[in-house]
């Protein structure tokens, strides 16, 4: 394991664990006192075996990383308690996703902009300034786990090319 696990709940007990390449699945007893339980919920959650950062349930783990082949999978601000952007070494492209979408970049697409296009142009082409190498619109880099507060568009994960350190 690269990174030590870090879950959003308070786990009592792991009952098991499987490492996958990507993830780490794990089915926990964790404390839902909080939320009007008994304490002693049994669930499964999974983990990123590159931040040691919460992905989510085993559909989500495995659609990411087996399917997608999105390995590095991270958090995309340190505040977060889940993780949300990744990088698939193999195509050479950031993903960013939600509950509701995902969405690649690479070297070659184009930074979105809002009113750029219209419906039909893909989000990829979506704006005016393409991506030639990664960290060309950070300015300085941050140190590790930061973002520079002027850094946004989908460039967020050229700061998590490595984990946080010390979290």
């Amino acid at each position: 394991m690269k990174a030590e696990i870090e879950s959003p709940y308070n786990v009592k007990e792991v009952k098991f664990q499987r490492h996958y390449p990507g993830y780490f699945y794990r089915r926990e007893v964790v404390d839902d006192s909080d939320y009007g339980g008994n304490g002693k919920l049994e669930m499964v959650n999974c983990y990123s075996d590159y931040s040691g950062y919460w992905i989510g349930g085993a559909r989500t783990a495995r659609f990411l990383c087996k399917k997608g082949g999105i390995l590095k999978i991270t958090k995309a601000r340190p505040g977060h308690s889940v993780c949300s952007i990744g990088k698939n070494e193999e195509e050479q492209k950031w993903y960013g996703w939600s509950h509701r979408a995902i969405c690649g970049f690479g070297i070659g697409d184009r930074i979105y902009e809002e009113r750029f296009g219209n419906d039909h142009t893909l989000f990829t082409e979506h704006g005016r300034k393409t991506i030639l190498h990664w960290g060309m619109f950070a300015g300085k880099l941050a140190p590790p786990g930061r973002l520079h507060e002027d850094v946004r568009y989908d460039l967020r994960p050229i700061e998590f090319l490595e984990p946080p350190e010390g979290t």
